[in-house]
């Protein structure tokens, strides 16, 4: 650790004599400091929260003390176009003495540090090169009882050629961390090793083409010799990916224009795991308005025993008659089979949006027919479902496509399969046999009308074919500069059998939804009906919204409210949703704030029992480059047989320079 201060001690008293030395009139020099910044900062905080759960009750004292020291520099050797060198440092110790109910007086310190430095060589060049070196080093400390050193290191080059006949960049990774108990043989480690070559080319002005390959290498092995039960688990895994993005250009206008991806993947070692999928899209800007286009999509995915084929085609016909009418015909026709499951959809429709300027605003009328058949094949067993994509929207009911699904089983992502949602903190499940409603959470980390992956397993039998009949309705008027919106909409859904199973309940739906909206500036509001007669889910309600944001000289302040007052008509209950927010900011000088949030959420109905409120007031100083912060906040939720309550405060002291 102290080799770690002294090379920051030593990076701060370079930076100063780097800018004491007289510029020379010449720009090559052994060496120059160009620029430093850095930050200097401690934040203490003490928290207890109270945990009620049936009978259960555990109440909870935690006392946490946090400093960072970080040093941030710039320099050149020989050159700025020569070699350019970011060297950045940072000490981050931090000790937390916890209070539990029957494990009283807990401590925990962790000091952690790191050394981030790049270098970019002939950086104006057509030829460069970039290295970068990120070494981290952590010991966590215990009750003195276990002490846990966790080591990261990361070396990368990348090599960029950039001129008119063939880009290429070419770059390696390695990342090695380890961690490891002090005193005992209990040891993790990881290793990774990433190869990335792109090249790009275009033959003409109107195409352009990358080919991107990617070779990655993952070795993680874990060991306990103490433990009981002998612990050893190695995985290893290869991944080599090729990709190719084509984008072409018939015409100077690009009226014409083809694209395609191409990916393959193929995975081995421990996991077994192959792909390959392909994406292909012409679009034709015909005469007269018309627009055709079309898509074709193929997936072939191998998993051990599990196999998922897929194939999807797609053509639509566009036209835009003057600035009023716009039209759209399409044709859709998708087919999946799997080990235990054989799907196949035609769809076939049309689109008509009318639009027409009024006095004062403007008036729409659309209309939607889709007719879809689709059948359905599966084996008397667990349906595995993977990436089924959902959008999540607080005006909008959803339910999950397959039947007799599995709770245990589900699990939710965001698209890029960085993060699971947690459930009860996330969204809600709802059983509402035979399918599963899923909620969102408000305030939790999914996001209003934000796409989700959901991967779950369903228990599936028999085969049935149907075709369904959508139809969709709506009037729209604006006036006033849009200042005020009046909105009806209409959708139905209604079914052909030709054969279902017994165990098959298919949603018979008609949903109206009439509403009104205004928009001043500073102030907006709205309210919404909606009657959503269906036999799977009915319930009728009102939705109303009102937000207000405004400043009026050192204040500025918002508010929004959202409330939801839902009729379940089958289940004779009563669905009510409340969401209200409140921001104060208050400069009592130029140098010193004052904030104030404070959010309350309630969601109430069969299956949903959900309060929270948070608040935080916090008070900020800046005087010079000296910051100081201070606030509390409080945290209480209550939920079916649960209860929380959380109090904090906490004082921060920064120094920039």
């Amino acid at each position: 650790m102290k080799s770690r201060i002294n090379i920051l001690i030593g990076l701060l008293l370079l930076s100063e004599c780097g800018f004491s030395q007289t510029a020379a009139k010449s720009p090559y020099r052994f060496w120059r400091l160009t620029a430093y910044s850095g930050q200097a900062s401690i934040r203490a905080n003490y928290r207890a929260a109270e945990y009620h759960v049936g009978e259960y009750n555990s109440k909870q004292k935690d006392a946490y003390f946090n400093g960072i020291l970080q040093v941030r520099t710039q320099s050149f050797f020989v050159h700025p176009n020569f070699m350019l060198v970011t060297l950045n440092g940072i000490y981050n110790p931090q000790t937390r003495r916890n209070s539990y109910v029957g494990v009283p007086d807990y401590s925990e310190k962790v000091n952690s540090e790191g050394i981030d430095a790049s270098a970019i060589f002939f950086k104006k060049r057509k030829l460069n090169l970039t290295a970068n070196a990120i070494l981290n080093n952590s010991i966590q400390n215990v009750e003195n009882i276990s002490r846990i050193r966790t080591k990261t290191r990361q070396y990368g080059a990348l090599l960029s050629y950039t001129n008119p006949v063939l880009p290429l960049t070419a770059s390696y990774t390695i990342i090695k961390a380890s961690q490891q108990t002090i005193g005992s043989q209990r040891i993790y480690s990881y290793d990774q090793h990433v190869f990335l070559a792109t090249a790009t080319k275009s033959f003409t002005e109107y195409d352009r083409h990358q080919l991107s390959y990617n070779h990655n290498e993952n070795k993680s092995q874990q060991t306990d010799s103490n433990s009981a039960v002998l612990l050893s688990q190695n995985a290893f895994n290869t991944l080599d990916q090729l990709e190719l993005n084509d984008d072409i250009a018939f015409d100077a206008k690009r009226r014409y224009r083809f694209n395609s991806n191409l990916s393959n993947s193929n995975e081995h070692g421990t996991y077994n795991f192959k792909r390959f999928q392909a994406n292909e899209g012409l679009t034709l800007d015909l005469p007269q308005n018309f627009i055709l286009s079309g898509s074709y999509i193929y997936g072939d995915t191998r998993q051990d025993v599990y196999k998922v084929n897929y194939q999807g085609e797609q053509v639509s016909l566009r036209h835009k008659l003057f600035e009023s009418l716009n039209s759209r015909v399409f044709f859709e026709h998708n087919q999946t089979s799997q080990t235990s499951f054989r799907d196949q959809r035609n769809k076939y429709g049309l689109e008509l949006l009318y639009t027409k300027k009024i006095p004062k605003g403007k008036f729409t009328l659309g209309y939607t027919y889709a007719r879809e058949y689709q059948k359905v094949k599966t084996d008397e067993n667990n349906l595995i479902v993977v990436h089924e994509e959902y959008i999540l929207s607080d005006n909008q009911t959803v339910l999950l496509k397959k039947q007799n699904i599995n709770l245990a089983s589900i699990v939710v992502r965001n698209i890029s399969g960085s993060i699971i949602y947690q459930e009860n903190a996330d969204y809600f499940l709802i059983d509402r046999s035979p399918y599963i409603e899923i909620v969102r959470v408000p305030g939790g980390l999914i996001s209003n009308n934000a796409s989700v992956f959901i991967d779950y397993t369903a228990l599936q039998g028999g085969t049935f074919n149907y075709y369904v009949n959508l139809n969709t309705y709506l009037a729209d008027v604006l006036l006033f500069g849009r200042k005020l919106n009046c909105y009806y909409r209409l959708m139905t859904q209604g079914y052909k059998n030709d054969n279902a199973p017994e165990n098959q309940i298919l949603n018979y739906y008609s949903r109206h939804i009439a509403g009104v909206k205004v928009d001043f500036n500073w102030i907006k509001a709205g309210a919404e009906y909606e009657y959503y007669h269906s036999n799977l889910l009915p319930y009728f309600g009102m939705k109303y919204f009102v937000s207000l944001q405004k400043s009026i000289k050192k204040v500025t302040y918002s508010f929004t409210a959202n409330y939801l007052d839902f009729q379940m008509t089958s289940e004779d209950s009563r669905r009510k949703d409340l969401d209200l927010s409140v921001k104060l900011a208050y400069s009592l000088t130029p140098a010193i704030k004052v904030d104030f949030d404070y959010m309350y959420r309630k969601m109430k109905g069969r299956g949903l029992d959900f309060n929270l409120n948070t608040s935080k007031l916090e008070l900020t100083y800046n005087y010079r480059r000296l910051l100081i912060i201070g606030g509390a906040n409080l945290y209480w939720n209550e939920n079916v047989n649960s209860k929380t309550l959380f109090k904090g405060v906490y004082v921060q002291l920064t120094r920039n320079f």
